[in-house]
Formats: structure tokens, C-alpha cells, sequence
């Protein structure tokens, strides 16, 4: 305090629950409502600190509601909702109950300010008479009781539940002393209500599952104190047998849920609670006020996770295993299959068309590359490369590796045919048929199996790869890919210049029509080259299309013009507004 002072911050208007505190504190700066109060005597008054209503005397928190008059339609209703603050969740068991309302609202598409229908009017107003009950509810600010002494081990014990309206999780931290003492109380509850569109209970029950993972690392980042384990706690059997699954495949909605709770958690930490004893059943199902005031599990958590791991409740499933029939379980075909040419095809199409950058795709390709050549070394017992990055050889590679197999694909006859008059010929230049689209390129067969331009361009001292262009087709997708990198690469130049980078190293078959259709899908040269807007006139004023008044009708004209006036050596104009305002000559 003394230091934030030194430097000009002053802290003011404190308050505390432990009078001791108060009262090292000076009388001016303490907070407003308690200047002036005998502090061995007085109590301390009620308080609201960051949005909740804080009984300093008690060292708890209070739920006092003022709801607004508000009509009954979908806009009040939710003005209502949303005014309640509870950031914690301790009162979701009553407050679910106004948002199931307001989901059954919208499920029957009634508009913002409708009238809602006599039902559900009911239960709202039942609600509503229910609000002001919630005064009595409180709950202890501080976690670890008085008089607990030191904490030895602290304990997280997540309870999941879910049902046909909503799915959610209740956390209990749980406290032992040196003395052997346990102690458990509610540090943060949340509830989600069920979608619109109907699903199963074991996939609510998965969700609010993957909610109790979430909610452990919040709190493990949030709580400043070492937490010794984390224990997880659901009622539903299915889910327990996702989790712990080992050989079966799920479809996707499951598995990604399921690789979600594994990477935070692993099934060790998963248990089995009947659903009468799970206290999370509150965060799923409304109660009224009075139900919550006098149901003492919701704040504390049932009896046994205060005790020794051996007394926890028995877990039926831990021999048990998803069944095949499972309709989450994906069907395995009984069929045998073979790997065929067109299907690595296929495979290979499927991964060239994935990506739209010509450079990951390169980065990909080449981390496959890698990764084939180190199999194949380890199985010839050979050194393996050991390099956690790439470089331009591996990107070299993986270009020729791509190119090469675009040739294969839409050249087949040309490249099998120049491959075997090349093993036969020996000959560098070869002459394919005169119905191919390549006969007219005096093409060249390449030691790395690339098929390319010949030319004349041989005693030129350009490089290799200027004289002799590999030869791409025009509709491909990765030569789509290419012509986009080089545009981009350009500044979004035009059709020719991009054009002449490419023929550097690749000649396209109808290379101008390729390079001119992807420049004119290119999204940024779109909106540069679009018109500027222009703003549309209005419409000319009354007093210039009603003929009503003759020319001039709204005109002055001044006859007699300013005055030239002599004041000492200087001229100036008068009156002053008739022109503006300055000197002339000395």
C-alpha cells in the first residue's frame, strides 16, 4: 500500500470481513459505508464486489434479485434471465428452469414481442413468484472453513450429467489437513441446455464429459494452489466404456470428443456414480428455491469424496466393452481389399487437391518424401537422416516428385512411350506421335524422369531449366496452384509478365488461356480493378422546378460593391462582409 502510494496510486475505499484488518486501516480510507462504525460492535453492512452481493459480516454471498417489470414475450423474458449474474453457477439448479422457458419459446418460433402462450405463461409467472425467495440462499465465500488449519492435499472431483433439457458439471474442491481432516465445498458449476435438434443421451452424456476437462485445466490455470489429482465422475456407463475403448472406431462426433478428454485426462481418472448420488443431476434438472435451499449435497458434494479412495462407490464397468452394434461404432467391412493402382491414385489426387498453396503443398509432399526414404533406410539398415527441419533439396525434391506425377497422369502414353525409346535409344530428344498434344515441342526425356521443351535454345547460356521448360497441362490443379504463386509472388502483375516467370522453368500447354483464367478469378486483382461507386444525385430543391416564381426570385445582387476607404496610408474594403477583408498599398 505504502508503495502504490510512493508512486502516486492511491488505494481507497477498503473493506474486509475481519475487523482486525479494518482496523489498521485509516478511518478515510476504508469504504464509504462503514466510516464512522464501531467495529466491536457495529456489523458490517452488505456490499457488492465485482457484481455480487457481498454480506461482509457473514463472509458470504447473496443472491437478492430486483427484477424489472417486464412484459411476458421472448425479449423480456430474456432481459430478465440475463440480468442475473452468477458467474460461478451455484443457483443454475434454479435459474435452468427460466432457460428452458426460453428455449421452448424459440422452439415455437414465437417473434421477439409476442405474447407468450398460456403454459408457458405459467410456469413463468410460478418462476417469477419463486425469485424473491432466492434471498435466503447464501453461500460461504471462502472455501476452506474457519478454524481448518493448514491444508495438506487438495482435490478436484468433476461430476457429468446429462439430460433430455440440459447437460453441465459441478466441481467440488476437496481440502485435508495434517490433522487428517477432510472438508469439501462447491468452487464452480456449468450448464448448457440441450440443442434444438434432438440427440441421443449418451452424446449429451459425452458432452458434458469433454465440459469436465475443460473445466479442470480452467481451474488448474486459475486456482493458485498445487492441486494433487483430478477425479471425474459420470453416471452414464456408455460414456465410461468411450473412454477407456482401445480397438474400435467411432464416428466423428464421438471421437472428437473422445481424443478431447484423452488429451486432458486419462481413464484411470474416470468413475462410476449412481445417478441419485450424482450431485451434477441438479445442474440438468430445475428446482425451485425452496428445493435448492434445503438440498445441503449441492453446496458440499456427496459424503464419499471426503473419504479414502477404498470407500469410493464400486465401478461396474470396468470389465465391460463397446459393443459392435453400437450405433457410435464405425461398421468394419468384411470385405478384403486390395490396393490397386487407381486407388494409390486416387490417394494421391485426394492430397494434390487438398491444399490451395503451392508451397505447403510442397512442404507436405516433402515431409512424405522424408519419412519414405527413413523407413526405407532403417529397413536396409542403413544411416538415417535425422533432421527436424527441412531444406531446399527436400523442397527440390518434392517439386520434381509432384511434377512428375501430374506428367504420369495426363501424359501416360507420351511418358511410357519416351521411357522405353529412352532405354532403348539412349537418346536425349525424341519424337512422340503426331496426334499428341506434345509432338510440336521437340520434348526431352530427363535423367530425374521429367518430361520437357527441346527447343533450340541448346548453345545458349541460360540455365537448364530456361533452355528446356518442364511441360505441364493447362486444367490441372496444382498448375492453378502454380500460376497463383507466381501472380502473387509478382505483386498481382498481368497476364503477361506472370506468364514470363513461369516460362522460366515450366511451359503450360495454352499457358496465356491458363494464366488469363486464374488472373481473372484472382479475388485481390478483382477489387482493384472494380469502379470506383459513385454517389447517386438527389433531387433538385422545389424552388428550382416549381415555376411558380419568376428568375431571380431568390437572388441578391449588390449594385453598388464595397467602398474603398482611407485610413491613414492604407486602403481597405467596407462594410467587411461584402468581400473579404484586406489591405492594400502603404
Amino acid at each position: 500500500m505504502n508503495v502504490l502510494r510512493d508512486g502516486g496510486f492511491r488505494l481507497h475505499k477498503w473493506i474486509s470481513s475481519n475487523p482486525s484488518v479494518l482496523q489498521s486501516i485509516p478511518e478515510e480510507e476504508r469504504a464509504k459505508n462503514i466510516k464512522g462504525l464501531d467495529l466491536n460492535r457495529d456489523a458490517l453492512p452488505v456490499e457488492r464486489a465485482l457484481g455480487v452481493t457481498w454480506d461482509v459480516e457473514m463472509d458470504c454471498l447473496l443472491y437478492k434479485f430486483r427484477p424489472r417489470d417486464k412484459p411476458p414475450t421472448r425479449r423480456g423474458i430474456l432481459s430478465i434471465v440475463s440480468s442475473i449474474y452468477d458467474p460461478l453457477g451455484y443457483i443454475i439448479p434454479f435459474t435452468l428452469r427460466a432457460k428452458i422457458i426460453l428455449q421452448e419459446l424459440t422452439r415455437l418460433n414465437l417473434g421477439w414481442d409476442e405474447i407468450i402462450p398460456v403454459t408457458e405463461m405459467e410456469k413463468w409467472n410460478e418462476w417469477l413468484i419463486d425469485l424473491p425467495k432466492m434471498a435466503d440462499f447464501q453461500v460461504n465465500r471462502c472455501v476452506k472453513p474457519h478454524n481448518f488449519g493448514e491444508v495438506k492435499e487438495y482435490e478436484v472431483h468433476h461430476f457429468a450429467d446429462a439430460s433430455e433439457m440440459a447437460y453441465g458439471v459441478s466441481s467440488y474442491l476437496v481440502l485435508k489437513n495434517a490433522t487428517g481432516q477432510s472438508y469439501s465445498g462447491l468452487i464452480i458449476a456449468k450448464s448448457h441446455l440441450a440443442p434444438l435438434k434432438r440427440m441421443t443421451i449418451p452424446r449429451l452424456e459425452l458432452m458434458a464429459a469433454a465440459l469436465a476437462v475443460k473445466l479442470d485445466a480452467f481451474l488448474r490455470r486459475e486456482l493458485e494452489i498445487p492441486i494433487k489429482r483430478s477425479v471425474y465422475w459420470t453416471d452414464s456407463t456408455i460414456v465410461l466404456q468411450y473412454i477407456r475403448n482401445e480397438d474400435k472406431r467411432f464416428h466423428t462426433f464421438v471421437a472428437n470428443r473422445i481424443a478431447a478428454i484423452r488429451d486432458q485426462s486419462v481413464p484411470s481418472q474416470w468413475h462410476y456414480i449412481k445417478t441419485q448420488c450424482n450431485p451434477a443431476d441438479d445442474v440438468t434438472r430445475s428446482m425451485t428455491a425452496d428445493e435448492l435451499k434445503a438440498n445441503s449435497r449441492w453446496l458440499v458434494g456427496p459424503n464419499f469424496i471426503q473419504q479414502n479412495e477404498n470407500e469410493w462407490p464400486d465401478d461396474p464397468t470396468t470389465t465391460e466393452t463397446v459393443e459392435e452394434n453400437d450405433p457410435e461404432v464405425k461398421r468394419r467391412k468384411d470385405t478384403q481389399v486390395f490396393t490397386t493402382d487407381t486407388d494409390q491414385s486416387n490417394t494421391v489426387d485426394s492430397l494434390l487437391t487438398h491444399y490451395s498453396s503451392w508451397h505447403k503443398l510442397k512442404v507436405v509432399v516433402a515431409w512424405i518424401l522424408r519419412v519414405r526414404q527413413h523407413l526405407l533406410n532403417k529397413t536396409k539398415g542403413q544411416t538415417c537422416d535425422e533432421r527436424s527441419s527441412l531444406d531446399a533439396s527436400d523442397m527440390s525434391k518434392a517439386e520434381e516428385a509432384i511434377v512428375r506425377y501430374i506428367q504420369q497422369q495426363t501424359y501416360s502414353k507420351e511418358y511410357k512411350a519416351l521411357q522405353q525409346s529412352t532405354a532403348v535409344q539412349g537418346d536425349a530428344a525424341i519424337q512422340v506421335a503426331n496426334s499428341s498434344p506434345l509432338s510440336k515441342l521437340n520434348v526431352q526425356f530427363t535423367d530425374g524422369g521429367l518430361i520437357c521443351v527441346g527447343g533450340r535454345l541448346q548453345n545458349s547460356p541460360l540455365d537448364e531449366q530456361t533452355k528446356h521448360p518442364v511441360i505441364l497441362p493447362p486444367k490441372h490443379h496444382v498448375v492453378k496452384l502454380l500460376i497463383q504463386h507466381y501472380h502473387s509472388l509478382s505483386g498481382h502483375s498481368g497476364k503477361e509478365h506472370v506468364l514470363s516467370l513461369l516460362r522460366e522453368r515450366y511451359w503450360i500447354l495454352k499457358g496465356r488461356q491458363a494464366v488469363r483464367q486464374v488472373l481473372h478469378n484472382c479475388f485481390t486483382c478483382r477489387r482493384l480493378r472494380a469502379s470506383p461507386v459513385e454517389q447517386k444525385m438527389a433531387d433538385l430543391p422545389s424552388d428550382r422546378v416549381l415555376p411558380s416564381k419568376p428568375p431571380f426570385s431568390y437572388v441578391g445582387v449588390d449594385v453598388f460593391g464595397p467602398y474603398m476607404i482611407k485610413q491613414g496610408r492604407n486602403l481597405i474594403y467596407f462594410p467587411p462582409w461584402s468581400t473579404r477583408d484586406y489591405q492594400v498599398g502603404q
